[in-house]
């Protein structure tokens, strides 16, 4: 017989998405490694390095719109330095724009913090959300915790962990290429090109990173969207201190015989293998 799950609510982010594409990047780092000059310099080079540049005309429903298409040549989960933070692009229209936080208690496997996608269940009005399919029947029956991996610049596999250093883990959406113009979608890092104060490490530089990403860390705060409602882009949990590994939770093959199956969309139920539900952090 198989054993009640503990699930407790602890928050929520959201995001619109990166504005005229629905994608995003979702987030997993302790409190102040966006603080760390090395850490965010590792950020700033991978997403420099990794991006193509194509200004680009379209007609679709922006009838004329020209805009800089950001082609993200390595679409995978990425660690930076000394593994502080985890970073993952993230797909609005399969996954949804909320992330639920959730402290996990799953007897003899493990505890730790769980964050499952919101509308991947979501076809016509028998709609199911995140409280709807993310209960203990769905993860005894449906899904599997496998441990994400990692790929270094050397080809070589390992677990994917993130290490926190300062008892808080946050969780947040935000796309670190975009600058101060569309503060919904970043936070105006603008790590597309490499910062001028990374280019050398000195104390001035270092106090030009700090005050830079002092005023751009603010912009995660609550906003409010078209309708006034506040759209929540991070939220912060108190841990222990440590390196956690991180899975995916993912489906098994009884999830096909499932009403969430039934709930997807045809293109994922036609390019269906196994598909992540969420993110684990174990903490135990």
């Amino acid at each position: 017989m198989k054993k009640e799950i503990e699930i407790e609510n602890l928050g929520y982010i959201h995001t619109s998405g990166n504005g005229h594409i629905y994608t995003d990047w979702f987030h997993i780092f302790s409190k102040n490694a966006l603080f760390n000059y090395d850490t965010a310099k590792a950020m700033n080079e991978n997403f420099s390095k990794n991006i193509d540049f194509e200004y680009i005309a379209k007609a679709d429903n922006w009838v004329g719109a020209d805009w800089v298409d950001w082609n993200w040549k390595r679409a995978e989960s990425v660690n930076f330095k000394n593994h502080e933070i985890a970073s993952e692009p993230y797909d609005i229209d399969t996954r949804g724009g909320v992330i639920n936080i959730i402290e996990l208690r799953i007897p003899n496997f493990a505890a730790g913090i769980a964050c499952p996608y919101s509308m991947i269940f979501s076809a016509g009005d028998d709609g199911m959300s995140i409280d709807d399919w993310f209960t203990s029947s769905t993860l005894n029956n449906f899904i599997d915790f496998k441990p994400r991996e990692e790929t270094n610049a050397l080809g070589a596999k390992s677990e994917s962990t993130i290490e926190i250093k300062d008892n808080m883990v946050c969780f947040a959406f935000f796309d670190p290429t975009i600058n101060e113009n569309n503060k919904l979608s970043g936070i105006g890092l603008g790590y597309s090109e490499l910062k001028v104060f990374f280019k050398i490490k000195n104390v001035e530089n270092m106090k030009k990173f700090n005050i830079f990403v002092s005023e751009n860390y603010n912009n995660l705060k609550p906003e409010k969207d078209a309708l006034g409602d506040d759209i929540i882009r991070r939220c912060c949990v108190k841990i222990p201190n440590g390196k956690f590994k991180i899975y995916d939770m993912m489906t098994n093959e009884s999830f096909l015989n499932s009403k969430m199956y039934n709930l997807l969309s045809d293109d994922l139920k036609d390019s269906f293998t196994m598909i992540s539900l969420g993110t684990f952090i174990r903490l135990k």
